[in-house]
């Protein structure tokens, strides 16, 4: 059985901090690595950024991991238009403002995927290769199962 957490959070700043620390913390407690959970931790902050300053509308964001044997699979979900980086993805020179998340998302994990749901929301994916403590307690006890929830919109009987 995958290990499965699912946040639905406000749309305001303090969410990022407090889902990045909650997700890094569970990786680490289920036996993953710290600096692979450290990736992560920098890459979810860098997609749950996006869904707080870029979704035009919605009050919420959702985070869904799931955590596989080999694979942890990161769902963003809002309520925004959703966006498609262009590709390759390149870091921004050091004196721009802005415009690293993209690039290290990228830069720390496996496969980064954009989308909207529907036209209904924006959706990031974000899938990285596990590793593991040699004492982890739940490496291979985590079959992967995906699990996709509806957009936001659609759970509160809006759309």
């Amino acid at each position: 059985m995958p290990i499965v957490l699912v946040l639905a959070l406000p749309r305001e700043a303090a969410s990022v901090p407090l889902v990045r620390h909650t997700a890094k913390e569970a990786l680490v407690r289920a036996g993953v690595t710290d600096e692979c959970a450290e990736e992560v931790e920098v890459a979810l902050s860098e997609a749950c950024t996006n869904a707080y300053r870029h979704a035009q509308s919605g009050e919420s964001f959702e985070v869904v991991l799931n955590v596989g044997d080999d694979e942890l699979t990161v769902d963003v979900m809002d309520d925004g238009t959703g966006v498609q980086p262009a590709v390759p993805v390149m870091m921004p020179s050091p004196s721009a403002d802005g415009g690293r998340g993209v690039s290290l998302m990228d830069a720390f994990c496996d496969q980064v995927v954009f989308d909207s749901v529907g036209g209904n929301g924006g959706w990031v994916r974000l899938r990285k290769r596990l590793r593991w403590a040699d004492d982890a307690p739940f490496h291979g006890r985590c079959t992967q199962r995906q699990r996709r929830l509806r957009p936001v919109q659609q759970r509160r009987g809006a759309g």
